[in-house]
């Protein structure tokens, strides 16, 4: 084991990038602005990157015109209330620690938020005989995370040495990093199976199709608290309260589709549908899925660089299953259910976190994409059966659900990013740097220390209105 050597997304257990770059990789702005002060400029997409973006430019004097292709804001943030409680159908944490910039937001504007305590949750097995484990601090989830370090030594030197001769990375995935180290720490079989869970719903990603690079990020939220995470707050408001926070009285044209941006020497021209934007600059935050996918048309094509980054760079799905009972049938006190070999990895309680009798179940990774080829009366039943198994009683119906399938929504295409097998680590750093000095990619696939989070997308659209500013030291 190398002294220092870390692994892990979020709090999960960080810190591998920091010996492999050095300081956390900074894009910086030279101080020349890419576009004057007064220029225009189009933000595509009204998430929290764009709106970020946004806000800073119109701040600085820019003129900026938002176009969002949905009809409301947020993304892959979407709060609705339909539950008699705020429920996030997409992001619900601000994650990380005390560094967290929206936490601070949040406090400011009296959001409400419950910090989520990972100790008071229990386990339960339902591979063959349904039974009860215990509480999740019996679990020896440190002892396992440490054989990951341990055995992440030989696929860590090798991603070190590729990167030096400029090749890509190895091509591990987090599934043999997971089995070597069960093996190394002796691990039973339920450690093994909620570990390879919390891989697969923290990633949105099957661990055999997660590459090894993605489990070497450093926050640079100062995160607290290691294998159990402190400090992390679940917004019971809903976190569109911390985007409207963001956004102000910032408008939006909503409906606007963006088909083919281009752009050179004279400036930038954005195409919906029957319309056309004159700008000098563009900000870019579709999804990494839409970026593949190609679903905007750039004239020019991304440069190779961004490219190759796009080739090991993709969202992975993460989805929820969100029940509201007419009462609540399970134990009242802990904050979630971790189930191994359910349909869902775990369950919330919010009668615990906002007084509402609501389970939110999430399905990560090989789960997700079980719920994505359901109906939505089948997801219900399946997952009535597995409370019925955890709890030891029949579940009531629920009175209503929602069953959400991030992959099939066309703007979107999945959940969150990651990164797969033969990634190098860097391909996030690659698609923040500017094109052309017109065409400046913002999102959570852009930020290099977090992300997949809402305050990655906030800090990434920092950084696109600093590029384009010409703000100099700004992280990217």
């Amino acid at each position: 084991m190398v002294q220092g050597v870390r692994l892990g997304r979020r709090d999960f257990n960080r810190g591998l990038l920091g010996t492999l770059l050095g300081p956390a990789w900074l894009g910086c702005a030279d101080g020349a602005p890419a576009v004057p002060p007064g220029g225009r400029v189009v933000v595509v997409g009204a998430g929290f990157a764009g709106v970020t973006a946004a806000r800073a430019l119109v701040d600085r004097g820019y003129a900026v015109e938002v176009l969002e292709a949905r009809d409301r804001i947020g993304g892959r943030v979407h709060t609705v209330e339909e539950f008699g409680t705020p429920i996030d159908l997409g992001a619900s944490w601000l994650h990380g620690g005390p560094g967290n910039p929206l936490k601070a937001i949040a406090a400011e504007a009296k959001i409400r938020t419950w910090e989520s305590d990972y100790g008071n949750g229990r386990v339960y097995d339902l591979r063959e005989i349904p039974r009860e484990v215990g509480p999740v601090g019996d679990l020896s989830g440190t002892r396992l995370t440490d054989a990951m370090e341990s055995v992440s030594l030989r696929p860590f030197l090798e991603l070190r040495l590729r990167r030096l001769l400029g090749l890509g990375g190895p091509p591990t995935s987090a599934a043999e990093i997971l089995d070597k180290a069960v093996e190394k720490a002796g691990a039973s079989s339920i450690e093994a199976c909620v570990l390879r869970q919390a891989l697969e719903s923290l990633y949105a990603s099957p661990v055999e199709e997660l590459g090894f690079a993605d489990l070497l990020l450093e926050s640079r939220t100062e995160p607290v608290g290691g294998f159990l995470p402190v400090g992390e707050q679940f917004v019971t408001d809903g976190m569109q309260r911390v985007l409207d926070q963001v956004r102000g009285d910032l408008p939006v044209r909503f409906e606007h589709p963006v088909r083919r941006i281009s752009y050179g020497m004279d400036g930038a021209r954005v195409e919906v549908l029957d319309r056309v934007f004159e700008c000098d600059a563009v900000v870019l935050t579709v999804s990494a899925g839409l970026l593949r996918a190609g679903t905007v048309e750039l004239d020019p094509p991304l440069p190779p660089s961004h490219q190759r980054a796009l080739e090991t760079l993709d969202l992975g799905t993460l989805n929820k299953v969100v029940m509201f009972f007419p009462r609540v049938f399970w134990p009242g006190t802990d904050d979630f259910y971790l189930s191994c070999g359910g349909l869902c990895s775990s369950y919330w309680n919010l009668w615990t976190y906002a007084g509402a009798p609501v389970l939110m179940g999430l399905a990560g990774g090989r789960r997700a994409l079980e719920i994505e080829a359901m109906t939505d009366e089948e997801v219900v039943a399946r997952v009535r059966a597995d409370l019925a198994r955890l709890f030891g009683k029949p579940a009531p119906r629920p009175a209503a659900y929602r069953v959400t399938r991030w992959r099939q929504d066309p703007f979107a295409l999945g959940s969150y990013s990651r990164l797969l097998p033969g990634a190098t680590g860097t391909e996030r750093q690659t698609l923040a740097q500017p094109v052309a000095g017109r065409l400046f990619l913002a999102g959570e696939a852009t930020d290099p220390t977090d992300p997949s989070t809402v305050h990655g997308a906030y800090w990434s659209g920092l950084r696109a209105a600093a590029q384009i500013a010409g703000i100099p030291g700004t992280p990217a």
